[in-house]
């Protein structure tokens, strides 16, 4: 956790308030629309004209010394947003934001965060949003970089009851090891961190016993296919979430007895099966690593191990080659 600095005046706002952006690209009016299309792609032309112009204007403030006031906008990501291979990237590209400032400012740990249906708060000021009270990966490697950046000149802004420090500016250090201020956004290993799109093990170690494909079912005896991975540990081991996402179920089934399923971002979801206990709900949002469960032999298993699937979309893919080594 960072140190408060009680002298800064915290500026609080509630993202209810905030002016949803309903589009990414500017609407085209066109000769076949009605007239409440025509308007309605106009007002829309106008509102990102108005958005465009603030960040302009927010941005020559800042480089003159300057702390204009801030304003925030929101936008719903839609579904369109994520397929063909696209996602975060092009996402704040198009709104001509930082990566540091969408990720920060929305608490996230890597571009994958993000599902369609997301409401994403985007700033007219950019830079970085430090956490008070870092919670993923991402924050905690930010607080303990960028910490000596924070003292009793740095603005402190509430948003829903999260509050974090507005760093526009940051002190880089280059090859020749001299600092520099520059502009606040991912350098090196932070960016590294946050765009390294591999996904943690779900327990502390990997050995697995049964590999993807084809194999006889230790049930049944058939010649059958085995649809993910089966890592042993002793019984009552942590279980982690491979990856930020939702709960889309947690409960259980004959087969897989106790058992989690997170949906990802790029359609991937993750199964998590034969669980002593499980520590989360259904539509909780959960980080990468957080402890969802406990190892277990419930449902169809011949002894205490994590039955681990990934899927992408309804295609299950070998999660070997998805899992950081």
């Amino acid at each position: 956790m960072l140190a408060s600095v009680s002298s800064a005046e915290i500026q609080k706002f509630s993202s209810s308030d905030f002016t949803e952006i309903p589009n990414l690209l500017h609407a085209k009016i066109l000769r076949k629309m009605s007239d409440e299309e025509k308007s309605n792609a106009k007002a829309q032309n106008e509102l990102l004209e108005k958005f465009d112009l603030e960040m302009e204007t927010a941005s020559r403030a800042t480089f003159r010394g300057e702390k204009p006031k801030h304003k925030f906008y929101t936008y719903t990501v839609k579904k369109d947003d994520l397929k063909g291979g696209k996602g975060f990237p092009q996402i704040a590209s198009h709104l001509n934001q930082k990566h540091s400032t969408v990720a920060t400012l929305n608490c996230l740990e890597n571009p994958d965060d993000i599902s369609a249906g997301d409401k994403l708060i985007i700033s007219v000021r950019q830079g970085i949003f430090l956490r008070e009270t870092p919670v993923n990966s991402l924050e905690i490697l930010l607080s303990q970089t960028y910490s000596k950046e924070i003292n009793e000149d740095t603005e402190k802004i509430s948003i829903d009851g999260k509050t974090f420090y507005y760093l526009p500016k940051i002190n880089i250090v280059d090859m020749n090891g001299k600092s520099r201020p520059d502009s606040a956004n991912f350098y090196g290993t932070i960016l590294y961190f946050f765009h390294d799109k591999g996904m943690v093990l779900p327990l502390s170690k990997k050995v697995i016993t049964s590999p993807f494909g084809y194999r006889t079912s230790p049930i049944s005896g058939e010649w059958k296919m085995h649809n993910g991975i089966d890592l042993a540990a002793p019984e009552g081991s942590e279980v982690f979430a491979t990856k930020a996402g939702t709960v889309t179920e947690a409960g259980f089934s004959a087969v897989y007895g106790n058992y989690i399923t997170i949906r990802h971002s790029g359609e991937k979801s993750s199964l998590y099966a034969h669980l002593s206990k499980i520590n989360v709900k259904k539509d909780e949002k959960v980080r990468t690593g957080q402890t969802i469960g406990l190892v277990g032999t419930t449902g169809m298993s011949t002894g205490p191990h994590l039955h681990f699937e990934i899927h992408e979309g309804e295609t299950p893919k070998d999660p070997s080659s998805f899992l950081k080594k």
